[in-house]
This record gives C-alpha cells, structure tokens and sequence, in this order.
C-alpha cells in the first residue's frame, strides 16, 4: 500500500468503507459501486457539494 510504504498517517474508517474522510456530519460510508467520493456531503446537491464550514 502507498500509505504505508511512505509512512502515511493511516485512518481504520478506510477498511470500514469510507475512503474519502471529512467531518463527522458530511461522511458516510459508501455502498458497493458507489464512487469513492459518494459518502462526502451525501445530502447536498452535486453541484454546490460543500459541508458549509469551508469557502467554495
């Protein structure tokens, strides 16, 4: 694995199936298919994706 190899600080949520990690309330899980960035501000529109704590 990449993250290993160069001594990355490695998260236990990416074997839980959360391949792209935010805060608390804007991540979800992914289903199988889904695009690795799908569990990321779930509820918002594709468009406008932000959780509202970071400027666009």
């Amino acid at each position: 694995m990449h993250a290993r190899a160069h001594k990355v600080p490695y998260n236990a949520l990416h074997d839980q199936n959360y391949p792209s990690l935010g805060c608390s309330p804007c991540t979800r899980a992914i289903k199988p298919g889904e695009d690795v960035r799908a569990g990321r501000w779930w509820w918002e529109n594709p468009e406008t994706k932000e959780c509202g704590l970071h400027k666009a």
